[in-house]
């Protein structure tokens, strides 16, 4: 009780009021006010008049129908054709759900209302349309989510490797078709990092062919202010082909990680030293991109830890110790047919 009760004082009275009210103010207070200050009568005649009347169900259907299809079209379009792709986690059905709720149109729209109709009658009847789709936009988005979270729960984040495996684009170690695999999102400065290649290295030696090892950047820079550029030197000798090697100097000298040590590291891991210089300040941006690409990833998946492992795409949980990691392995096997 007292635990609770300390836990409640630190956080401030405003904050809790805050959270106390907000789902009375989202739900009753803010549709209440957009209702009254909406300006119009909401009596049989006017009601019956706009459910007659073209005007109204044109809003309805632009409201309601118009941004659905705009929106879950658009994504499933650029999907489709290459031109980006949905942030980890985030669905289809998700999207249209999202695309559904935002028919709710309220103050805009009735804004627009005002400028676009000179009429007074007609403009009931459109303010009319603008409520009725904000009540069939939130009970149709509301349907898309229950369908959703029925067909296919959420799980909770970070327990699964959002984005698979890529050995065209990972750093990987070991055969692309291995039947096992171990991701790492690790930090060059990290002590914990430093030590854990040595399991890993016990882990591979274990398993051979068997085992995909794949290396990811997080690199924490409010704990580690140096490992960002640790990063960024480490995918500028991957260019040459050279990661590996690099890593190691990297790790083998995480108290001097300062850039002008990179090149001196950089010469240590067989990296032309010209072509390493070129790579970091004129094509920083793709050696930035693929640091920046998995620390994203990472915080899609709200990690806040290095090492943080992945056993065949579930997030392992525990020692890593190479006795740890290897039983994970073994337990992950899929069984034979």
């Amino acid at each position: 009780r007292a635990a609770s009760r300390s836990l409640r004082q630190s956080i401030s009275i405003n904050e809790r009021m805050q959270a106390a009210v907000g789902p009375t103010v989202s739900f009753v207070i803010l549709p209440l006010f957009a209702l009254v200050n909406a300006g119009v009568l909401l009596d049989g005649e006017s009601l019956s008049t706009a459910l007659s009347s073209p005007l109204t169900w044109g809003v309805v259907a632009g409201l309601v129908i118009g941004k659905f299809v705009g929106i879950t079209g658009a994504t499933w379009l650029i999907r489709r054709t290459g031109l980006g792709v949905l942030a980890p986690g985030l669905t289809l059905r998700r999207i249209a759900g999202g695309a559904a709720l935002s028919g709710i149109g309220f103050t805009i729209s009735l804004f627009i209302v005002d400028i676009a109709i000179s009429d007074p009658s007609r403009q009931d009847q459109a303010r009319i349309g603008v409520l009725a789709a904000s009540v069939i936009a939130f009970a149709f988005g509301w349907a898309i989510f229950r369908v959703t979270d029925w067909l296919s729960p959420p799980e909770p984040v970070g327990l699964k490797l959002l984005r698979p495996v890529d050995t065209d684009r990972d750093h990987a170690r070991g055969r692309h078709d291995a039947p096992l695999t171990l991701v790492e999102y690790g930090d060059f400065e990290c002590p914990f990092c430093s030590r854990a290649t040595g399991a890993i290295d016990e882990v591979r030696a274990h398993f051979g062919d068997e085992l995909l090892y794949v290396w990811r950047h997080f690199p924490l820079e409010r704990a580690h202010p140096r490992a960002f550029d640790a990063a960024r030197a480490s995918e500028a000798a991957a260019l040459q082909g050279r990661f590996w090697e690099m890593a190691r100097e990297l790790f083998a000298h995480q108290d001097d990680l300062e850039w002008s040590d990179m090149y001196r590291y950089a010469v240590a891991a067989g990296c032309d030293i010209e072509q390493f210089d070129q790579d970091v300040r004129v094509h920083s941006s793709k050696v930035l991109h693929r640091v920046t690409d998995d620390a994203e990833d990472a915080d899609a998946m709200d990690l806040n830890a290095t090492p943080t492992l992945f056993v065949n795409g579930k997030r392992h949980k525990g020692p890593w110790d190479s006795a740890s990691l290897i039983r994970a392995l073994e337990d992950s096997r899929v069984p034979p047919a």
